[in-house]
């Protein structure tokens, strides 16, 4: 299911990089949205291959609990979400941020793209919902209640948390302090990994009463 949010969200984000009154760089976001994607599309690529050593944590817990299918498909979305945007999104900035230091001093086309996920986020669950399983309609329901927010507001704190840290990575001056961000941003996407895990894991779920799999294909 996350591939599928993730295409839906790309595709509405670039339809609004060819409106020239939305973004003010679109080449930048466009740039962005290429780095950002090819970090997902290597980790993937390394995991199918069994390069297991090459995925970075969170996307190994994302990939292992997918194929297992122990997990239930909001849980699959939202570990898809988090390695995504709390990993991979700092460092796409970063790389970003070095090229383009504008972004620093002026984040409104980043933050933009966060009214385009509060728009796409309820078509594109309904769709997923037809398509996979029809709980994902429900998707916050697997936030813990003290986490006190909503998805979407859940992934902006993602984003605006990727920002800061691919800010930091950029302006390292060292090796040393480098790695040390870059240590920060791992540790924060697997944390992010497992509270999903924890939170999936302590809701009831009858497989006796849905199969996932007998659903997908009869609605795909």
């Amino acid at each position: 299911p996350f591939a599928f949010t993730y295409l839906e969200t790309t595709r509405d984000v670039q339809r609004r990089v060819a409106d020239p009154e939305f973004f003010v760089e679109p080449a930048v976001v466009s740039q962005l949205d290429a780095l950002f994607a090819r970090l997902y599309f290597d980790a993937i690529d390394n995991w199918e291959a069994g390069r297991f050593e090459d995925v970075p944590g969170a996307w190994r817990l994302a990939f292992q609990a997918a194929d297992e299918g122990r997990t239930s498909a909001a849980a699959d979305v939202f570990l898809g979400m988090n390695a995504h945007i709390s990993r991979d999104l700092a460092y796409a900035v970063a790389q970003v941020v070095g090229a383009n230091t504008g972004m620093i001093a002026d984040p409104t086309d980043y933050l933009r793209v966060n009214e385009i996920i509060a728009e796409v986020q309820g078509p594109m669950l309904h769709g997923a919902a037809e398509r996979f399983d029809p709980q994902l309609s429900e998707l916050a329901s697997l936030l813990p209640a003290d986490i006190g927010v909503d998805s979407v507001e859940l992934i902006a704190r993602w984003r605006q948390q990727s920002l800061d840290l691919g800010q930091r990575l950029a302006a390292a001056r060292s090796i040393e302090e480098a790695t040390a961000v870059s240590a920060e941003i791992e540790r924060n996407a697997v944390a992010g990994a497992v509270m999903i895990l924890n939170a999936d894991s302590s809701l009831s779920v009858d497989d006796e009463l849905f199969d996932r799999d007998e659903y997908c294909e009869a609605h795909l």
